[in-house]
Order: structure tokens, then sequence, then C-alpha cells
């Protein structure tokens, strides 16, 4: 679930400021992206569709996983909330005729890495240079043919580290040892005492570094 929200979020994070918040509660598992600390916040939460049904979601639900993330109580706004499935579509053609795809026309795929607006723009960026050319008599018909076989495999290459960026992030939930509890204070106790446990220590530290590949990747 996608919730977009209004919140200073600035005395929560003090002094370790950063564009992704990594959320590990048993009543929410995500990330805060925070394009503006002092208001402007998009939190992507995996959530039960079994306990929380997608039909029977409304902003009073949204609250409480809001509130969970954060952490404590304080106050914003819930502007829309949306939800989405981790998966990736790429379109088999690209072009057909005088017709050409890009952006989410041509792909789409999950939020995780921010990888499909990069797609998108790389896509444009191909597109047009080639169709300009063609229409100052710089570049034939092959060259527009091109658009395809130079963007589509990027895509696919990108659809696919999407889907695991976010299956490595809502995966590690179950490293700490909370997944499938119903109780929250019950699997809250279990995360408290894995984070602290030398035992687990090092196999979460082991997790954290597996997200780089979340950061360092190249679209």
């Amino acid at each position: 679930m996608t919730i977009h929200f209004n919140a200073d979020l600035r005395p929560i994070v003090k002094d370790r400021v950063g564009m992704l918040h990594w959320i590990m509660d048993p009543a929410c598992s995500g990330f805060i992206i925070a394009y503006d600390l002092s208001g402007n916040q998009v939190l992507i939460s995996n959530f039960d569709a079994k306990k929380y049904p997608i039909e029977n979601w409304n902003k009073k639900i949204a609250r409480s996983v809001v509130t969970a993330a954060i952490g404590k109580e304080i106050p914003f706004d819930v502007l829309s909330f949306r939800p989405w499935v981790l998966s990736r579509k790429v379109a088999k053609q690209y072009q057909i005729g005088k017709v050409f795809l890009a952006g989410d026309a041509a792909h789409s795929f999950p939020p995780t890495g921010g990888l499909g607006l990069n797609t998108g723009i790389a896509d444009i960026h191909n597109l047009a240079y080639k169709i300009a050319a063609q229409q100052r008599g710089m570049g034939s018909e092959k060259l527009l043919k091109s658009y395809e076989a130079e963007r589509r495999h990027p895509a696919i290459v990108n659809a696919r580290q999407s889907v695991k960026n976010g299956k490595e992030i809502f995966s590690f939930l179950k490293t700490l040892g909370v997944a499938g509890i119903e109780d929250v204070n019950e699997a809250r106790q279990n995360l408290y005492k894995s984070i602290h446990e030398p035992s687990k220590q090092k196999m979460i530290a082991e997790h954290v570094e597996s997200q780089r590949e979340h950061f360092d990747n190249v679209s």
C-alpha cells in the first residue's frame, strides 16, 4: 500500500536524515520516502490483505499504519492511499508503424528503487533524438527501429531488479522473527529480542548489507 501523507518528521528523525527511512515494525513493514521531511512523505508498506481487505481500507486504517510507521502520535494528514501488487510488466513490442510506447505505457514495475521513472526518462531521451534526427534527414527508418532493441532489454532488467528489491525489503521481517505473528505486542517482543540477540545480530547485519544493491543499481 502506498500512503501519501503530510507530516513534519524532523523532530522524529533528528540527525538521522535520509531519503529513505526503513520501517521494521510488525504493524508496518516498509519504508518512508522523505520527499520533504518537513511535510511531504510517502509510506510504502506491506499489508495483510486477509486481515485488511482492500475494499475495507479507509483513512482511519491508513492513519493507524502511518502512526505505526512513525512510532509515536504526531499530527499529520493522509492525502491518499493506493494498493499495488509486487509484479512487473514489459510490452512485447515498443513500436507498431508510427506508434511508439515509452514510460509507463511500455513497462510497469514496483517503485522499489525508482527504476520505473528512470527507465521512462531514458526511453524518451532515446526516442526523442531518433525522431528529431529522422525529421531532419539525418537518420533513416532503421534508426527508429533501433529504439525497441535498445530500450526493451533495459526495461526487462530493471523490472526484474525492482521486484527483487521489493522482495528483499519485505522479507526482512522474517529475519527478525516477527513474520506470521498476529499479536502485534508479541511480535514486537520478538523483534526487540532479535535485535539484541548476539546470534542474530550478524544475520541482521548481513541482511541490511544485502540492501546495497537496491541503491547502487544504475538504470
